[in-house]
């Protein structure tokens, strides 16, 4: 099985065991490195490659996002799309994390490709 690395650093609690095993949304982080499940396994994976931008200065709408992942998912997979929670679970895998404006909740660490979508 073939293993993708994120492309930004780790932020936030630990998310393993003693032991090293999987913590939330299927983030291995035995050895030190974050690897994310095969593009076949992860539900999430071809979204982020077709719509977003990860990159620790990246910042988006929590809304904007959440909706242009269930445009995508009704586009292109067919398939229910994961839960709100398992979404937030596998973007905080990968390094992102929720905050606040005065304005809007966002996600920092993940931008939308398209700005329109």
């Amino acid at each position: 099985m073939e293993e993708t690395h994120s492309q930004r650093p780790p932020q936030g609690g630990p998310l393993h065991s003693k032991n090293g095993r999987t913590g939330a949304g299927g983030a291995d982080r035995s050895m030190g490195e974050v690897s994310i499940r095969s593009p076949q396994d992860d539900p999430l994976q071809g979204f982020l490659d077709a719509c977003c931008e990860l990159h620790p200065l990246a910042s988006c709408r929590i809304s904007n996002l959440w909706r242009a992942y269930e445009q995508w998912t009704a586009t292109y997979q067919g398939r229910v799309p994961l839960s709100r929670r398992a979404f937030a679970e596998q973007l905080k895998a990968r390094g992102c994390r929720t905050d606040r404006t005065s304005t809007a909740r966002i996600w920092r660490g993940i931008a939308l490709k398209d700005k329109n979508l």
